[in-house]
């Protein structure tokens, strides 16, 4: 199974988006007309089920997703996060079934997925992790 948070900016103003303590955009900047919430939602729902169906035909899911991951190979950050796995590469789980590893922050590279779509971070010092979930924040340049 393969969980995906999807978060869009629809119609945010530039001052919310200024108030944000990370780069952020919207729909409302990008593009000439604002669509609405439900002009998104259908156009992503459409788009979501093409994909889906795309998939009967023999297309390997994981193999699809892949290839069109976002930053990959490059450093990022992710947020409150659980680590799936342990040194032995065993997940590990507390009696109610729960992932035990949560995180607040940590970053790396971004190597790859598991067959199983869990992301692969290569830290700068230490072994690879392998996250369960979290928010992703790719590195962003600033210039003073």
């Amino acid at each position: 199974m393969l969980r995906v948070g999807i978060g869009i900016n629809v119609d945010m103003t530039d001052d919310v988006l200024s108030a944000i303590d990370q780069p952020a955009t919207s729909l409302r900047q990008l593009l000439d007309t604002t669509p609405s919430v439900d002009e998104v939602l259908s156009v992503l729902t459409s788009k979501l089920k093409s994909r889906f169906l795309s998939l009967e035909e023999n297309v390997s899911p994981i193999d699809d997703y892949r290839s069109k991951l976002l930053y990959k190979n490059e450093e990022i950050v992710i947020r409150e996060g659980d680590i799936v796995m342990d040194e032995e590469k065993k997940v590990v789980r507390d009696s109610k079934g729960k992932i035990v590893y949560r995180f607040k922050e940590t970053k790396g590279i971004f190597h790859d997925v598991t067959n199983q779509g869990f992301l692969i971070l290569r830290p700068s010092c230490g072994d690879e992790l392998i996250i369960a979930s979290g928010e992703i924040v790719p590195r962003v340049e600033h210039d003073l």
